[in-house]
């Protein structure tokens, strides 16, 4: 048998600092995923994109005999927490390959996953739109505070995003997202309370109520606020320019995420996302990255056993 599990790469809006604590609050994106496929073995061995992520984590889970294959992998560097989201994907399979599938808790708390992984951890266990809260100490993720499918059956209606994934030099350093990831943590941690309203009474009750343009009015003032507590990721002239382009657009908000270099943007409607990745390609130099049009992920990892999967030898 084989398993092939799918996950969702998450997109942080921002730490907000309330009166009740310091939370986080982001999206599960069913665009650009992780997935792969796991089978038992003899001995470990892993093949595929962002292949070393997947050795470093097997370690967690003990000598599990597994061959993995990652089809997919969420690209790295760009700010959508395609490392933890990897990691728990193979340890999913490896706690299958082992007899014993484990959810999302458990396997962060094998994995001690840092804090600053509290939405990549809520976005693997059941995706949708979320307030979580990060944890005390490494692992030890509770379930989301909030949640919202952020659903629509009309896909004229449908809250689309877009995104733009540069291209980066092959020397680009892996480090930069894991560092600023942990750099936004530590510097959120350290503010007074002041987010409760924003979060509150502006940022989830437009997302509660479907007001698209409410919902991006707080959500770029909140991204703003988080922004300020890093150092500036030095970026290219083609992203200053697809970031022109993504304000004139009727965009309800967009911008650059918090701890990588791809870009987003957030519109209604199917025709209006295509409309704007028309633009963008329009803009966008041969060889300089893609543009895709995404939508929440409302389900979270999943994953199916196969009677038969090729894996590579």
């Amino acid at each position: 048998m084989v398993l092939e599990i799918g996950c969702p790469c998450a997109l942080l809006f921002g730490y907000a600092a309330t009166s009740g604590g310091l939370v986080q609050v982001g999206v599960a994106l069913q665009h650009p995923p992780t997935q792969l496929y796991v089978q038992p073995a003899a001995a470990f061995s892993v093949t595929g994109a962002r292949a070393d992520i997947a050795h470093a984590a097997a370690g967690s889970f003990g000598a599990v005999g597994a061959q993995v294959e990652v089809e997919l992998a969420t690209p790295a560097l760009m700010g959508l927490a395609s490392e933890p989201l990897l990691a728990l994907s193979l340890g999913r399979g490896l706690t299958w390959s082992a007899g014993q599938p484990a959810a999302a808790p458990v396997l962060a708390a094998a994995l001690r996953l840092a804090p600053e992984h509290a939405l990549a951890v809520g976005a693997f266990a059941q995706g949708g739109a979320l307030v979580v809260a990060p944890p005390a100490a490494p692992g030890a993720f509770g379930p989301p505070l909030r949640r919202h499918a952020l659903e629509h059956a009309d896909r004229a209606a449908a809250w689309a995003w877009v995104l733009y994934l540069p291209a980066l030099p092959p020397d680009a350093p892996l480090s930069v997202e894991p560092e600023r990831a942990a750099t936004l943590h530590a510097a959120a941690a350290a503010r007074t309370p002041a987010d409760s309203e924003l979060l509150d009474m502006r940022l989830w009750p437009a997302l509660e109520h479907d007001d698209l343009p409410a919902f991006g009015a707080a959500l770029r003032e909140l991204h703003a606020a988080n922004a300020a507590l890093l150092p500036p990721l030095p970026r290219g002239r083609v992203s200053d320019d697809l970031l022109d382009v993504m304000a004139a657009s009727g965009a309800a908000a967009w911008g650059q995420a918090l701890a990588g270099h791809a870009l987003f943007a957030v519109v209604r409607g199917a025709q209006a996302a295509v409309a704007l990745r028309a633009a963008l390609l329009a803009r966008l130099p041969l060889g300089a990255g893609r543009v895709l049009i995404t939508i929440a992920d409302i389900a979270g990892a999943g994953d199916v056993a196969r009677a038969e999967r090729p894996l590579l030898p």
